[in-house]
């Protein structure tokens, strides 16, 4: 069984450290020492537990007691952290926040493989119609606001300060206020690399596709 919080760190440090093959104490470590990595396992956390109150009692104290944690998450970790999460996004494991905060994500699905910068404003939480569906492997920018019923297909790259209201194809980039679209772009790596400092492996397994549909409760 994979154990997400683990590969969002595996994922982290695989990013830093493109060409070394870490430990299993290294990859805690850098999951341990990563604020956007605590902000995500927040996220997890109010994914599993924000949900309709058990009325067994064998399940209802193990509820009642994650419940706390989830306040004490919020309290200690998202909101020194300046982030905000909607609880009912789903997120694969192998996903990466950065570490500079002041994150708003609430997308209507997160894919393995992606990165989101600091600064920045996925989909709203109070308005489902205008939550984005993010593929796997997509990078977005520090700096950029995203938003809409609109679909970010697999190895899309997001450029900081960008400001994106309508689908983006899988491996195109997106670019500027209004954002301006390019499926041209043949080397993500090198491009991600000039715009984000690091871009992880230089080859990477090709993810498989999204669901097509929305998950029931999204």
């Amino acid at each position: 069984m994979t154990f997400a919080p683990y590969e969002d760190a595996r994922r982290l440090h695989a990013l830093r450290h493109p060409d070394s093959r870490p430990s299993g104490l290294a990859i805690m470590v850098t999951g341990l020492f990563s604020h956007g990595i605590r902000l995500l396992a927040c996220q997890r956390l109010m994914h599993r537990y924000e949900c309709p109150r058990p009325r067994a009692l064998h399940r209802l104290l193990p509820f009642l007691a994650a419940k706390v944690l989830v306040v004490l998450a919020r309290r200690y970790v998202m909101i020194p952290g300046k982030g905000e999460f909607a609880a009912q996004m789903p997120v694969e494991p192998g996903v990466v926040f950065a570490d500079g905060g002041h994150l708003v994500v609430g997308s209507r699905a997160l894919g393995t493989g992606s990165y989101i910068g600091a600064h920045t404003t996925v989909g709203m939480n109070l308005t489902p119609d205008l939550r984005p569906w993010i593929g796997r492997n997509v990078w977005i920018g520090e700096h950029c606001i995203v938003y809409g019923d609109i679909r970010i297909g697999d190895g899309a790259t997001i450029l900081p300060r960008t400001v994106l209201t309508r689908s983006v194809p899988p491996g195109a980039v997106a670019e500027g206020n209004p954002a301006r679209i390019r499926i041209d772009e043949p080397d993500h790596r090198a491009l991600r690399l000039r715009a984000f400092g690091f871009a992880g492996p230089a080859a990477a397994p090709t993810p498989a596709p999204m669901p097509a549909t929305v998950p029931e409760g999204a």
